[in-house]
């Protein structure tokens, strides 16, 4: 209460428009907390109000007033909505190599069902997510940009987050599916809901809600197939020996065949994070700074003078990579 009263979000946001990244994730934390329903009933309400008015509160809210609370705040958030997400999209970059991020993008899911996004800042906010050396997306972290999309209300388009759903592994999905069908974030009963559903081969009930997608049980084995019991004492197995995992590919090195200005003209690989240099030349970011580092100041292609403040990120060739790995996908799964 004593949040949506005081108004405090106009001084607030004016800080953190100077303040350092990490002061952020916090920020929306506590923003989730104070926004998320109270899913309580009135008893259960009552209850707790009693308890403490007993342990001498000096005065406790009904569950009407908590609702009414969260509102008012809800709207004084939803007032300065653009300039706090492009804050939040900011802090991306910092987050997504911070040990916290799963907790900072649910947070953010959380936020958006109270305050969402409309569909371009979403979008930017996922490039923002994708952009540069991504770390590996397993299935709790792409649920929880599942969950921000859909209480953005943005459906499935041309968007990495389509992309890498589209080239995930069945078990990947499973998992986003479960995840997101048990997630601490509140999700909106709409259109998106229901079109990521279909991306992630999952489906609804009766009344809208996402059903959980779990992998079959294997089948059990009858009796007569399990191996005899070992007679006398089993020795103890042998110590495992250190293996180091086998690197995953990654998207540029698995999808082949893509048109040639979709492909780096460094390395003839899928652009992914394209940028155009002032003489034309389209790279691959990584690849970029990599051939930079080992000739300073001089483009690996044509020899004259470059840095990587020179060069602009290409969406328009972003966006055609991405149509371009949608439609192989499809026609491997055809």
């Amino acid at each position: 209460t004593a949040a949506a009263d005081c108004k405090f979000l106009e001084t607030l946001l004016m800080e953190l428009s100077s303040a350092s990244p990490s002061w952020l994730p916090p920020t929306v934390a506590l923003l989730a907390a104070l926004l998320t329903p109270p899913h309580v009933d009135l008893a259960v309400w009552t209850k707790c109000v009693a308890e403490e008015e007993e342990a001498g509160a000096l005065e406790a809210l009904t569950l009407q007033e908590a609702r009414e609370a969260r509102e008012a705040l809800a709207w004084q958030l939803t007032v300065h909505s653009n300039s706090l997400w492009l804050l939040l999209s900011g802090a991306v970059p910092f987050c997504m190599v911070n040990s916290s991020r799963l907790s900072f993008l649910l947070d953010c899911a959380t936020l958006a069902h109270s305050v969402p996004m409309n569909p371009g800042t979403c979008r930017y906010f996922l490039d923002c997510c994708f952009r540069g050396e991504c770390p590996s997306w397993d299935g709790a972290s792409l649920a929880s940009l599942l969950a921000l999309s859909i209480n953005c209300d943005m459906v499935p388009q041309e968007d990495p987050l389509c992309a890498m759903l589209f080239l995930a592994d069945a078990a990947t999905k499973a998992l986003a599916s479960e995840r997101l069908a048990r997630s601490r974030a509140p999700l909106r009963q709409n259109e998106a809901l229901q079109r990521w559903a279909e991306v992630l081969g999952a489906a609804l009930d009766a009344s809208g809600r996402l059903l959980p997608s779990l992998p079959a049980p294997l089948p059990a084995l009858p009796a007569e197939a399990l191996p005899p019991l070992p007679s006398g004492p089993t020795p103890p197995p042998p110590l495992p020996q250190p293996q180091q995992p086998p690197a995953k590919p990654s998207l540029r090195e698995t999808l082949r065949g893509a048109p040639e200005e979709l492909c780096c003209a460094l390395d003839g690989r899928l652009l992914m994070d394209p940028v155009r240099t002032p003489q034309g030349y389209v790279f691959e970011r990584a690849s970029l700074v990599q051939a930079l580092a080992s000739t300073p100041g001089t483009c690996p292609v044509s020899g004259l003078p470059l840095s990587l403040e020179a060069c602009q990120r290409d969406g328009e060739i972003r966006a055609q990579a991405t149509r371009w790995v949608r439609q192989a996908t499809q026609r491997q799964r055809g």
